[in-house]
């Protein structure tokens, strides 16, 4: 299946990011996906999608200096633009996951 706006990553830039992470959003007509399983799960190309339309509606600059602000301030799972994407497409996956780590 072919998704226009969804690609796996480049393989060179898969040791550069957490395994934690599915995906991750370049451009607001870009997302890059760890594996063609994480590609074709359609709840984490919706919360790509997400992301994708708050770079289109704040630009490319704004989007990321916020996303990293609020990342260091907040932290990722209190990040504004993440509580937004993960109430339009909850990924079960990483929040199941990170539930049990403290166990």
């Amino acid at each position: 299946m072919s998704y226009s706006n969804h690609k796996l990553m480049p393989k060179w830039l898969l040791p550069f990011f957490n395994k934690r992470f599915s995906a991750i959003t370049v451009t607001k007509n870009l997302s890059w996906y760890r594996s063609q399983e994480k590609l074709d799960n359609e709840s984490i190309r919706k919360h790509e999608e997400c992301h994708q339309e708050q770079i289109r509606d704040l630009g490319w600059i704004k989007f990321m200096f916020n996303y990293l602000v609020y990342s260091i301030k907040y932290g990722y799972d209190k990040n504004p633009f993440e509580i937004e994407c993960y109430k339009i497409a909850p990924i079960t996956s990483y929040k199941s996951k990170k539930s049990t780590e403290g166990t």
